[in-house]
């Protein structure tokens, strides 16, 4: 099970976008570049990744909670698209 999205993002929206994924419960481990996203919710435990390749970034869910359906993580992924960067 692997979650993503790709869409247009530039250097100055990253930040915002991980600090975004930090006020969700997520800790992000990595730089402006690449990295890890972990953390635990009432719900359970998930784990992510993201990719900045200086045009777009790449948003991963590798592990999610039982209890959330993918519909719903893929529906905040695509959200995260549209506020920060465009359609998904």
């Amino acid at each position: 099970m692997a979650l993503s999205t790709t869409f247009p993002c530039d250097a100055a929206s990253v930040g915002k976008i991980l600090s975004e994924l930090k006020s969700l419960g997520a800790e992000v481990q990595g730089d402006d570049r690449s990295g890890k996203l972990v953390g635990n919710t009432m719900m359970g435990h998930f784990e992510g990744t993201y990719e900045h390749d200086g045009t777009s970034l790449t948003l991963s869910i590798t592990q999610k909670p039982a209890l959330i359906p993918e519909s719903f993580l893929q529906g905040r992924l695509d959200e995260l698209a549209r506020k920060f960067g465009g359609e998904a």
